[in-house]
C-alpha cells in the first residue's frame, strides 16, 4: 500500500458532489421537504446549511489572512497563545475584602492568573455604607471605601505582576485613585498598573434606565482617567465596553455586537472631543463579551468582533494595525439555571472552549452555581480548572488558531459580519448608540427576539437539560447559606470612619489629588461628593435582564411552595392501556412532560382493563390523570375513562397524550380537559394545571 500511487490510492474512494450527497439526503428523508428539515434558522436571521464546503470559503478575504495581522478574525498575535497565553480570570466578589482577599491569595497559588475584582453596587456608585440602601452593600461584589479597605483586599498579592480587572462603575475615576494611593501610600512605589480600570456608562444606562451623573460628567471622567493612563500606565484600559447587558437581556449576537461597536464608536467621538488622539483613545479601550452555550455562533462572533474593529477604526481614518481589540470573555448568565445546577458546568464547559478556540485575552468560566448563591471554594475550583485543563491537558495554548479555515465557522463569522455591519449602519444613521437607547429601538429590537425566545422554550422547540426538558426527579435543594445584607451594612457603616478632613482635588479632577485625599483617610463618599455634580441625569426604558430558565423554574418553585403547605406534590397518574407498543412512547413523553414542573408520576404497566385503570387511578390519589395509548384506541377508551374516574371524584383533571385532530372535539364532549403532545406549549398547560390544583387544595 505504501508504494501505491497516490492517484490509484485515491481512485479507490471517489470523490462525490454536493449535488449527489443532497440527492441521498432527499431519498433518505421520504418525501420530507429538504430545507425544513436540514436547514436550521438563526435568531440572527441566519441559515444553518447541514455541509460547508470549500467553496464557501473560496472568496472570504479573511481566511486567507495570518493571524496577528488585519483584520485580526484569526487573532491579534502571530503565535496566538504561544507568546500570550489567556489570562484565567475568575471573579472574586464576596461582600467585605476579608473574604475577598482569602478567596484571592488561595485561587492565585492554585491557577488563576488576573486579579478580577468585583464591586457592589455602593461603591460602583460611590457611596459609603450609611448613604447606600439596604442591599446596595456587600450583594454583587466587594465594599470598598478608602485605602485600609483596600491595603486588606490586596494583603500578599504582587498586582505589580498580576493584571488587575475591575468595572468600577460611575465612581471609576474615584476607584482608580484609590488604586494609585495603595501603590504610592501603601506601596511607596510608582503605580504598576495594567489590565483595565474601567466604566461604561451607555452599557450601565441601558440596564439601569439611568446614570447617578450626567453622561458628560461620565465621559471627562474616562478622559481623566485616560490621559492619566497614557502618561503613567501605558498597559492600563480605561475605556471599558460590555455586551453583558444585552445579551443577558436576550439579545441575539447581530444585536449584541452592533451594541458594543456602536457604544465603541461613541466613546471614541467622546474622547476625541477632550483631546485624546485616535491612537491613545485605541490603546486603552478593554471589551468584554459575553460567551454562551451555542459553540460554533460564539467562536465567530469573537472572530467578527476582532474583524469589524479595525474595518471602522479605518472609516475614522485610523491604522487597522492600532486596532487590536483586549477582548475578556464572560460565561453567560442568560444560561444558568438554579434547578440542575450541576448541569451549568457542561454548559460553561462549552462557553470556555469557545471562548479559547474564538481566542479571548482573559476569561472568567461562570461557577455552576452563580445563579442561586455566592460561590464557594468548591465552585470557584471547578470553573478555575475549567480554564486550567484546557491549557495544561488539552494544550489549547500550544495552537495558533485551530479553527481557522473551517468552512462552517469562517462561512458563519461572515455572514455574521455583513449582519453586524448592516445593523450598525442602521444605529449610526439613528444618530449613534446613545440615540437608539433614548427611543428605545435597541431595547425594543432586544425584547422582541427575547420574547421568540420565551416561546421557543416554552413550547420546548429551544431545551435547557434539566428545565424544560430532562428533569432531575432524585434533585434535592442545594445548601444556601443566606446573606444578611443588612447586618453587613450596618457592619460596614460602624468600620467607615467619615474624619473631618480638608482636601482639595483640582478642577481638572486629577489623579494625583484623589489618591492624596485617599491617603489622607477620606472616604469614596467624601471624594465622590466633590467630584460629582449630579445634573442631567440621563433616563432611558432598562433592558429586562433575566435567565432564560425562569419560566420553568417558576414552575418548580410554585410545586416547591405547594409541597412545603401540604407536605406532598401534586401527583399524576399514567393510564397506560394496551400493551407496551401501544402505550409506551406516550407514557414516557408524559411522564417527562410532567416531570418538568415538578409532579410526581406514577407509571404503572399496562392495563388491559378500563375497570383495573380507573381503579388503580382513583387509589393513587393522583389529582391528574393521562391516558396513554394509540390514537386507534381513543374512541373506544376515553368516554369510559373518563366517565368512570369523574363518577367517582369530578375534581380529577383527565388529559389525553396525543393530539388525534379528527378525535378531538369528540374527546372534549366525553370531558376530556387538555391534550399534551410535541407541539403545545407545555409550559402553558402546566401553569394552567399548577394554577387550578392549587386553587382545589
Amino acid at each position: 500500500m505504501a508504494d501505491q500511487p497516490k492517484s490509484e490510492f485515491l481512485a479507490e474512494f471517489p470523490a462525490h458532489t454536493v449535488e449527489q450527497w443532497r440527492a441521498a439526503v432527499e431519498k433518505l428523508l421520504e418525501g420530507k421537504p429538504y430545507d425544513k428539515v436540514m436547514l436550521t434558522p438563526t435568531y440572527e436571521g441566519l441559515v444553518l446549511k447541514p455541509l460547508y464546503t470549500q467553496e464557501d470559503v473560496a472568496n472570504l478575504r479573511h481566511v486567507h489572512e495570518l493571524p496577528g495581522f488585519p483584520y485580526y478574525a484569526r487573532g491579534t498575535e502571530a503565535l496566538g497563545y504561544l507568546q500570550h497565553p489567556w489570562k484565567v480570570a475568575q471573579e472574586i466578589g464576596y461582600s467585605t475584602v476579608e473574604e475577598c482577599n482569602a478567596a484571592l491569595v488561595h485561587d492565585l497559588s492554585r491557577g488563576l492568573s488576573a486579579v478580577n475584582i468585583l464591586l457592589d453596587q455602593a461603591t460602583q456608585l460611590g457611596l459609603d455604607p450609611h448613604e447606600a440602601k439596604t442591599g446596595e452593600v456587600g450583594k454583587t461584589g466587594v465594599s470598598l471605601t478608602g485605602l485600609s479597605n483596600l491595603c486588606t483586599l490586596l494583603k500578599n498579592v504582587n498586582i505589580s505582576k498580576l493584571p488587575v480587572m475591575v468595572d468600577a462603575g460611575p465612581a471609576a475615576l474615584a476607584i482608580l485613585g484609590l488604586f494609585v494611593a495603595y501603590f504610592e501610600w501603601h506601596l511607596h512605589k510608582p503605580p504598576k498598573l495594567h489590565g483595565s480600570i474601567g466604566f461604561d456608562p451607555l452599557g450601565y444606562l441601558a440596564q439601569h434606565g439611568t446614570l447617578p451623573m450626567s453622561l458628560q460628567a461620565a465621559y471627562d471622567d474616562i478622559a481623566v482617567m485616560t490621559k492619566w493612563a497614557k502618561t503613567n500606565a501605558p498597559q492600563l484600559r480605561t475605556i471599558l465596553v460590555k455586551s453583558a447587558m444585552y445579551h443577558n437581556a436576550g439579545a441575539n449576537i447581530i444585536t449584541e455586537l452592533a451594541a458594543v461597536l456602536a457604544t465603541s464608536l461613541e466613546y471614541i467621538f467622546q474622547m476625541q472631543a477632550r483631546g485624546l488622539d485616535l491612537s491613545t483613545i485605541l490603546q486603552h479601550f478593554q471589551w468584554e463579551l459575553s460567551i454562551g452555550s451555542n459553540f460554533f455562533m460564539e467562536i465567530a462572533k469573537l472572530r467578527v468582533a476582532r474583524m469589524l474593529w479595525p474595518k471602522v477604526i479605518e472609516k475614522l481614518g485610523g491604522k487597522p494595525e492600532e486596532a487590536k481589540i483586549q477582548i475578556h470573555g464572560r460565561g453567560s448568565s442568560f444560561n444558568k439555571t438554579k434547578y440542575d445546577m450541576y448541569v451549568n458546568m457542561l454548559r460553561s464547559t462549552t462557553e470556555a472552549f469557545s471562548g479559547i478556540l474564538g481566542g479571548v485575552n482573559s476569561m472568567h468560566v461562570a461557577c455552576f452555581d452563580e445563579a442561586i448563591r455566592l460561590p464557594n471554594e468548591f465552585s470557584r475550583r471547578i470553573a478555575r480548572n475549567q480554564q486550567l485543563i484546557l491549557q495544561e491537558e488539552c494544550h489549547l495554548d500550544r495552537l495558533i488558531d485551530p479553527v481557522g479555515g473551517t468552512w462552517y465557522i469562517e462561512t458563519l463569522a461572515d455572514q455574521m459580519a455583513q449582519e453586524v455591519w448592516k445593523i450598525l449602519g442602521n444605529i449610526s444613521n439613528q444618530g449613534g448608540m446613545l440615540a437608539v437607547l433614548q427611543n428605545s429601538w435597541i431595547q425594543n429590537t432586544i425584547q422582541a427576539t427575547a420574547q421568540q425566545r420565551k416561546e421557543n422554550f416554552c413550547n420546548r422547540k429551544d431545551v435547557m437539560v434539566g428545565i424544560n426538558m430532562y428533569a432531575n426527579v432524585l434533585e434535592t435543594a442545594p445548601e444556601i447559606k443566606p446573606v444578611d445584607y443588612a447586618k453587613i451594612q450596618n457592619q460596614r457603616c460602624q468600620e467607615t470612619q467619615r474624619l473631618t478632613i480638608n482636601f482639595y482635588i483640582a478642577s481638572g479632577q486629577e489623579i494625583a489629588d484623589i489618591s492624596n485625599a485617599f491617603y489622607r483617610n477620606a472616604t469614596l463618599g467624601q471624594i465622590t461628593e466633590v467630584l460629582r455634580k449630579p445634573k442631567d441625569i440621563p433616563t432611558v426604558k432598562a433592558l429586562l435582564i433575566h435567565r432564560a430558565s425562569e419560566p420553568y423554574e417558576i414552575l418548580r418553585d410554585t410545586m416547591a411552595a405547594y409541597q412545603q403547605k401540604t407536605g406532598k406534590k401534586m401527583k399524576v397518574f399514567l393510564a397506560n392501556m394496551g400493551s407496551a407498543d401501544q402505550h409506551r412512547a406516550r407514557a414516557e413523553f408524559s411522564r417527562s412532560f410532567f416531570e418538568i414542573g415538578g409532579f410526581e408520576v406514577k407509571d404503572p404497566t399496562g392495563f388491559a382493563k378500563v375497570e383495573d385503570a380507573i381503579a388503580s387511578a382513583l387509589e393513587s390519589q393522583a389529582q391528574v390523570v393521562v391516558i396513554c395509548s394509540t390514537d386507534e384506541t381513543y374512541p373506544q377508551l376515553v368516554p369510559q375513562l373518563v366517565s368512570g374516574i369523574k363518577a367517582k371524584n369530578p375534581k380529577i383533571m383527565v388529559i389525553l397524550a396525543g393530539y388525534p385532530k379528527d378525535q378531538v372535539e369528540a374527546h372534549k364532549k366525553s370531558g376530556i380537559d387538555e391534550f399534551i403532545h410535541i407541539r403545545c406549549n407545555a409550559h402553558q398547560v402546566l401553569s394552567n394545571l399548577l394554577a387550578k390544583l392549587g386553587n382545589l387544595a
